[in-house]
């Protein structure tokens, strides 16, 4: 996004934005832009965590996986129609992740990363970003997950996670 863009972006979705630029600026492609955004939900998981758990140290110092950071997560709360969409995209975008990072075939990932974008599409209100590339797709679908965790936890608790502190509403 240009900074121009940015200007109708609410406060909590430009540190999210910013935040995701910042780790892709070494990444090129949509492999890349994939693993930057798998990156980004996977702090943000961890920021809701802290905010959450009375100790969360001893479990994220044991360097838990995404899947499980985000399993923790999703036992902190009941369970929901909406919840299930978010949680599942994040589940899509970590199985993307692991095809990337193991090789498997372009084809296969190509559709996978095709699922995610329907995902928005069909299940998240990102109809309206359909005509755009695969990669402002996939980026959508990334910060609609973070701003629903984020979300959940401060409704939760009044509180905001340590990425959202100084973030005005």
């Amino acid at each position: 996004m240009t900074h121009e863009d940015m200007s109708s972006v609410s406060p909590e979705n430009r540190d999210t934005i910013e935040r995701y630029q910042r780790l892709s600026l070494s990444m090129r492609g949509t492999y890349g832009e994939l693993l930057a955004l798998h990156l980004l939900i996977e702090a943000t998981i961890e920021d809701c965590l802290k905010v959450m758990l009375p100790n969360p140290r001893p479990f994220l110092e044991r360097d838990p996986s995404f899947a499980m950071k985000l399993a923790l997560f999703e036992s902190l709360f009941s369970p929901s129609q909406r919840q299930g969409e978010i949680l599942a995209a994040a589940r899509t975008i970590n199985t993307t992740r692991n095809q990337i990072a193991h090789g498997d075939e372009p084809a296969v990932i190509e559709k996978a990363i095709d699922r995610i974008c329907q995902m928005g599409s069909k299940n998240l209100g990102l109809g309206e970003f359909d005509a755009e590339p695969q990669m402002k797709r996939l980026a959508g679908v990334a910060i609609k997950v973070c701003g629903f965790l984020l979300g959940m936890v401060e409704g939760a608790t009044g509180q905001k996670p340590p990425s959202q502190i100084g973030v005005e509403d």
